[in-house]
C-alpha cells in the first residue's frame, strides 16, 4: 500500500509596480499576506522587484486547483482595482510536490478562463520525490 505524500500551495503575486506597498494596498482594496521592496534582502537574496503576496489559506494537502480557485475567488471582486495599477504584473505562483513517479496538475476550463479574464499568469513548479526503493 502506498503512503502518498503530496504538498501544494499557491500565492497571488503583484510585482513590477512602482508605487509604495501602502498605495497598492489602498488601490487594490485588500491586504497582502506579506510584501517586500526592491533591493530588500529576502532569504539571503536581493529582491529585484517590489512584491506583494496574497497566500492561499487552504491546507497544503489539498489539490492545487483548489488553491488557485481560492485565490481567484478572493481577487475577482477587486478586478477593476487591479487594472488601475499601471505596468504591474499579476501571477499565481504554485508549488506542487509529490512522491508519485510522474506528478501532474489538471486545471478545468473554468479555472483557465478565470485566469485569462483576470489577466493573471500562472507559474507551476512541479517536483517529484519518487522513491524507487520504497515503491518499486
Amino acid at each position: 500500500m502506498r503512503d502518498d505524500i503530496t504538498i501544494a500551495y499557491a500565492e497571488f503575486i503583484i510585482f513590477d509596480f512602482t508605487w509604495s506597498i501602502d498605495e497598492v494596498t489602498k488601490t487594490v482594496g485588500f491586504k497582502p499576506t506579506y510584501a517586500h521592496f526592491k533591493g530588500e534582502v529576502i532569504n539571503g537574496r536581493i529582491s529585484k522587484n517590489n512584491v506583494r503576496v496574497l497566500k492561499s489559506t487552504l491546507s497544503k494537502h489539498i489539490e492545487i486547483e483548489k488553491h488557485i480557485q481560492e485565490l481567484i475567488d478572493k481577487i475577482k471582486p477587486y478586478r477593476r482595482n487591479l487594472s488601475r495599477l499601471p505596468n504591474a504584473k499579476f501571477c499565481i505562483d504554485c508549488l506542487y510536490e509529490s512522491d508519485y513517479i510522474s506528478p501532474g496538475v489538471h486545471l478545468t476550463k473554468k479555472t483557465i478562463k478565470d485566469l485569462a479574464d483576470l489577466q493573471v499568469s500562472l507559474d507551476l513548479d512541479i517536483y517529484s520525490f519518487y522513491d524507487k526503493e520504497k515503491y518499486g
